[in-house]
């Protein structure tokens, strides 16, 4: 799992390197497997030809062709990597367009605006919820998250006029400066289960946070999705200001219904923003 982490991490902090080498390999292995096998048949053949040949298939066009078997099944891998490759590049140029057009940009100097790291299905209720129109509509929300949002289709939902993306790795201070969290109102850090240990990668984001601007009069209200109950108080000593374990709530909560019926109406009510619920303000 941890190599898996720093493979994803490498390729994310330098995808074009990782790319450059990856072909660079690829290049360079088949010349010489090329080179190796054509030069039975033809003692004339250089290294450069060799690179020739396996140029012109990358590219997608027919050049000399290789007169062993090996040098046919070299050439034809080549030429089925190059179409992969430009596929591969006009998507990518197509993705960035698409994106280009649905990005909204994110205004500067932000300030008291609402910070989520870390994205799923949980994120979509919290935003819905915090810009109800009897929650906190005007409030500015930024969400940083490795993952892929589909920005097109959640826009579609009024609540997310006032949402921004950062698609990053939050554990990162740059990127954490870069959304302003030392200027931030709150910031709701959900639970990432793609990591084997999501409650380390929440105490990391909310280390980082409380190590941003350290001078500042106030820090931001860090509120935290915990796991394991366990570790809650290593996400205090991190900076976490307030916790919320789910599972322990949802057991206590099935509990409690168990004794006393209808109780989960009244949670659900005081959890709810609208005009038929009733909330708790302090």
């Amino acid at each position: 799992m941890k190599i898996r982490q720093r493979i994803k991490k490498l390729l994310y902090e330098h995808p074009w390197s990782v790319i450059a080498v990856f072909l660079a390999t690829f290049f360079l292995l088949s010349i010489t497997i090329l080179y190796h096998f054509e030069k039975t048949t033809n003692p004339q053949l250089t290294f450069f030809d060799a690179f020739r040949i396996v140029l012109v298939y990358f590219l997608g066009e027919y050049g000399d062709t290789p007169a062993t078997e090996m040098g046919k099944v070299i050439s034809l891998l080549v030429f089925l990597f190059g179409i992969l490759v430009v596929a591969t590049i006009i998507g990518k140029i197509t993705s960035m367009f698409v994106k280009m057009k649905w990005e909204v940009k994110m205004p500067k100097d932000m300030e008291n605006h609402i910070i989520i790291c870390n994205w799923n299905r949980r994120g979509d209720r919290i935003i819905k919820e915090i810009h109800s129109d009897l929650g906190s509509p005007e409030t500015e929300i930024i969400v940083i998250t490795e993952k892929e949002v589909n920005e097109s289709e959640l826009r579609s939902n009024r609540a997310y006029e006032k949402v921004f993306f950062i698609k990053s790795d939050p554990t990162l201070h740059d990127v954490l400066k870069h959304a302003r969290a030392h200027r931030a109102r709150s910031v709701i850090i959900l639970a990432d289960t793609d990591w084997a240990d999501p409650d380390a990668k929440t105490a990391l984001i909310a280390l980082a946070i409380t190590k941003l601007e350290k001078d500042l009069p106030r820090k931001p209200h860090i509120v935290a999705e915990v796991i394991n109950h366990r570790k809650i108080q290593h996400l205090l000593d991190a900076g976490v200001d307030e916790w919320v374990c789910s599972a322990d709530y949802g057991l206590g909560i099935i509990a409690q219904c168990a004794l006393y019926s209808k109780l989960s109406i009244v949670y659900q009510e005081l959890l709810t923003y609208s005009e038929e619920t009733n909330e708790i303000y302090m």
